[in-house]
């Protein structure tokens, strides 16, 4: 059975806001697991000086702890944010550039950057599902996810995707002309 499709496609990315989203998403998951942290470190260190407090009372209590929660909780945002700059900014700009996907005759050919090189094909046989996916910071940046299950039930996710939606209907349609 021949379909309406050329045998190689290559289904676009939109690049410029799936980097927007990466960065995002690594500076909010950064910023959250320093401050959750330092927060913890502040209330231990403040909790140790306590003891020291000449006549405590419950407001030089709370005015210690405080700015001891806020001292760390301001210094691992510094931290975060010095991690951000130097690892998750540059990663995420590769991951949006070097991020693929195309349909090679009876496969689908995925190239992804995760900290490292993924290369796969997949045959369309093995494809179980189609779905797009998308969250309430992919909404805030105009971008969807491609989301195919497998046989073998592993959930390949392509960020990223331009017109997902109308990328799945295509893809479903291929799989059902190719399939065989």
């Amino acid at each position: 059975m021949k379909d309406r499709y050329p045998e190689n496609i290559t289904i676009e990315i939109d690049r410029d806001r799936l980097r927007r989203y990466l960065n995002s998403l690594g500076l909010s998951f950064i910023c959250w697991l320093f401050v959750m942290f330092s927060g913890l470190i502040g209330l231990s260190r403040g909790t140790e000086g306590v003891r020291d407090i000449v006549e405590p009372t419950y407001w030089k209590i709370a005015l210690h702890l405080g700015a001891s929660i806020a001292f760390w909780i301001m210094l691992g945002l510094a931290l975060a944010l010095a991690i951000y700059f130097v690892l998750i900014r540059r990663s995420a700009a590769r991951r949006a550039d070097e991020i693929e996907l195309s349909v090679v005759g009876p496969f689908l050919h995925i190239k992804d950057n995760l900290g490292m090189r993924l290369d796969r094909k997949i045959h369309f046989r093995a494809i179980v599902d189609y779905s797009v996916v998308n969250g309430w910071l992919m909404r805030r940046h105009g971008i969807d996810t491609l989301k195919l299950t497998t046989t073998s039930v592993n959930a390949i996710s392509i960020p990223g995707v331009k017109n997902a939606t109308e990328v799945r209907d295509m893809l479903a349609e291929i799989d059902a002309a190719r399939e065989l």
